[in-house]
């Protein structure tokens, strides 16, 4: 009878265990992401279930938020509250958290949701990658690109120092290989940048960078986007010239303006089928810099990134003064550490894949940010928003206008969510970045531009494409 006891009582007191992992995750979630007390109560009071428990919950004033979350979980457990719906409503508030929240289905033997990964990638450019492994295998040469200026009645085309485009080209990877989960490639043209000496190659090597074949749906979109962007009759003429190539051959035209013009639709195509931002070759991005659709699909890297360089540049003018600060230009953050410790041009995709362990945080911090963007979910949104805004109050505020102290991270974190406190660290290694003023100039030295008559055009491309002037 002693066994037979035993046997009966061995259940419950499982069951109770498993119940006591399931708490524990939930009372982490809360405590790793929750603003304050105040945050876990009303989230819990935000449905007819939860506001039944109003009168058993502790008071949150004054409480720690580890300690409110332990009752307030508790209380809910032995309501039964803890349901299907409310981590669904969790998982809503909280969706870097899927997968300790599935684990907590899976405990209460609930019905787990598909996880799907949150990403943060780039379509990218093969035209871009193929500029970049002929710089390595062939080195700077004296030529030009062509970049379009649409006219409301004719396209006029000028050249650009075809060295500074491939460093401009280059230094866009670099800062990806930082930032980007994966960049993915149309596969069909793979081909310009699968040579020998090609530093690409270590990017697909490593899974970052992705061919993947044209989605079917590009066609319609294409076609639609067609009507939108060549409206002006220069562009409508060139668009014409292109089809009548096309429907005589029966093969896309091969000229220089269908490269621009109709690659860069094609390239838009994709990236909204993908549901990925575009980033492309330079001239064609200053082409579409042109068009209707130059704003794009709003970008987290592009937000972020930007808000704390405009803090960098201010924090630059007021230690040097304006005199100063009107003689220089600003490498942007992450490009001046890279190029800083790169010895080699090959060093510099080195260096930067070391820095792309060292920001992790970020790439899922972007990536989830870039998906309250493209699913238009407004308080999650300013959620990210408030993120950056309360780091740059904390910066601007700081005594030493010239360097960021290392407090303000610290002093930040009191003010952010969990989620985003860890960022908040990552924010200030941004912004305290060295200024770069010789990193151009190392560049040009890697490359062995310098003393040649490839140097002013290639420093005066990256002044007006890539650097920031401090004032």
């Amino acid at each position: 009878m002693v066994w037979r006891r035993c046997e009966l009582q061995y259940p419950p007191v499982t069951l109770m265990t498993h119940t006591t992992d399931a708490v524990r995750i939930l009372v982490e979630i809360l405590q790793n992401n929750a603003a304050s007390a105040h945050d876990i109560r009303g989230f819990i009071v935000d449905d007819q279930a939860g506001m039944r428990l109003l009168t058993e919950l502790p008071d949150p004033e004054g409480q720690r938020i580890a300690s409110f979350a332990h009752d307030a979980v508790w209380i809910l457990h032995r309501h039964g509250a803890i349901d299907a719906a409310w981590l669904a409503r969790l998982e809503h508030k909280y969706p870097h958290e899927r997968r300790a929240i599935n684990d907590v289905r899976r405990i209460l033997s609930l019905p787990t949701r598909i996880e799907a990964p949150v990403s943060f990638d780039l379509l990218a450019d093969n035209w871009a990658y193929e500029t970049v492994a002929e710089l390595y295998s062939e080195g700077p040469r004296d030529l030009s690109v062509g970049v379009v200026q649409v006219g409301v009645d004719e396209l006029s085309w000028r050249g650009e120092c075809w060295a500074g485009v491939a460093l401009e080209s280059l230094l866009s990877i670099l800062s990806g290989v930082v930032l980007r989960d994966r960049f993915f490639v149309e596969e069909r043209y793979i081909g310009g940048w699968l040579c020998e000496d090609s530093p690409v190659l270590s990017l697909h090597a490593g899974g970052m960078l992705i061919p993947f074949p044209e989605p079917e749906q590009v066609r319609p979109i294409r076609s639609e986007l067609y009507r939108k962007l060549f409206h002006t009759p220069s562009l409508q003429r060139a668009h014409q010239k292109n089809i009548d190539i096309w429907r005589s051959t029966g093969a896309p035209p091969g000229g220089y303006d269908s490269q621009i013009l109709w690659g860069s639709v094609g390239y838009l195509a994709r990236s909204a089928a993908l549901g990925v931002t575009y980033a492309g070759h330079p001239a064609r991005r200053r082409f579409l810099a042109q068009t209707s659709l130059a704003s794009g699909l709003d970008d987290a890297a592009s937000i972020t990134i930007g808000a704390l360089d405009e803090l960098r540049l201010r924090h630059f003018v007021s230690a040097g003064g304006l005199a100063s600060s009107l003689l220089g230009l600003v490498v942007p953050p992450l490009l001046s550490d890279i190029i800083e410790e790169a010895r080699t041009p090959e060093d510099l995709f080195r260096v930067a894949l070391q820095h792309r362990e060292q920001y992790r945080d970020l790439r899922r911090w972007l990536a989830h940010f870039q998906q309250a963007l493209n699913d238009r979910d407004v308080p999650r949104i300013k959620e990210y928003h408030d993120a950056i805004d309360t780091f740059v109050q904390y910066a601007t505020r700081a005594k030493e206008r010239g360097l960021l102290r290392h407090d303000i991270a610290s002093r930040t974190i009191q003010g952010l969510p969990g989620f985003h406190r860890a960022v908040a660290v990552l924010f200030e290694r941004i912004v305290a970045s060295a200024r770069g003023e010789r990193v151009v100039d190392k560049l040009l030295d890697l490359f062995e531009v310098s003393g040649t008559p490839l140097e002013t055009t290639a420093l005066l491309h990256l002044q007006t494409t890539v650097l920031t002037p401090a004032s």
